[in-house]
């Protein structure tokens, strides 16, 4: 067969309308996809959710606003989801979307808060429960001296402001007034009652915490005391003892009131 006959045979084979024609134009359109239009080009809105998200973690971050521990792991934790898929929707796309530049820089930035978020709220947790150890600890302590009439020891958990409050004379006074009143009688126990402790502020420059003791007398039922205590080092000191002890002595205490006798 001759050169134009058989360019003649091809040209027929291809011609416009044939099935031969139309399968070679979709070949050449997938192969074109997404690229003949770079300008119609979208960034992904994921990504940018994504990095936007995790920006605001970090600032709350460098504004040490630990107080927002919450957000502090809800917004990267947030900003690393979106990334994951955001990259996904782009590597999809067929490059009709951008923005892996944004997504993985809010996975970077989401994955270092996140991490610092854990190890945070981590170290919270482990200082929480050794305060409350330490306030048990305190607690439990000043009921065993008292039951063992050893006041001066038990005097010595209190507070200085305690202290300059109720001096180590009244202090004993009263514990053997309440004891002694055949009504009440001597304290079987008192202890923290289990319940975690509320931050109650500072006073002079140290952190305090409320909470609630648990005490039990032989002539009574068991009551709860409010207690706040101040840490002083690594011990937690009681500074205000309310029921027994107010701190404001506008008039001579009545130990036995705490119990309605």
């Amino acid at each position: 067969m001759s050169e134009t006959a058989q360019t003649s045979s091809n040209e027929s084979l291809a011609a416009p309308g044939s099935a031969e024609a139309h399968l070679a134009g979709l070949h050449s359109m997938s192969r074109t996809a997404g690229l003949t239009n770079q300008e119609y080009v979208a960034v992904n809105g994921l990504s940018i959710v994504a990095l936007l998200l995790s920006v605001a973690a970090l600032l709350l971050w460098l504004a040490m606003e630990f107080s927002f521990l919450g957000l502090l792991l809800i917004l990267p934790l947030a900003g690393v989801i979106c990334a994951i898929y955001a990259i996904r929707q782009i590597n999809d796309s067929n490059q009709t979307q951008t923005g892996k530049i944004l997504a993985w820089s809010g996975l970077a930035i989401g994955v270092l808060c996140t991490a610092g978020s854990v190890g945070l709220e981590i170290k919270e947790r482990n200082s929480a429960g050794k305060d409350e150890r330490a306030i048990a600890q305190t607690i439990s302590d000043i009921g065993r001296y008292v039951r063992a009439g050893e006041y001066d020891k038990a005097y010595e958990l209190f507070d200085p402001v305690f202290q300059n409050v109720w001096k180590l004379p009244e202090f004993k006074r009263v514990w053997d007034g309440i004891q002694g009143n055949p009504r009440v009688g001597k304290l079987e126990k008192l202890e923290w009652n289990q319940i975690p402790p509320q931050s109650g502020g500072d006073a002079g420059g140290a952190p305090t915490m409320v909470t609630k003791a648990v005490g039990k007398f032989q002539g009574t039922g068991e009551d709860r005391f409010d207690i706040q205590l101040r840490k002083q080092g690594d011990r937690w000191l009681v500074i205000d003892f309310p029921s027994l002890f107010p701190l404001e002595r506008k008039k001579p205490a009545s130990p036995a009131s705490q119990f309605n006798l």
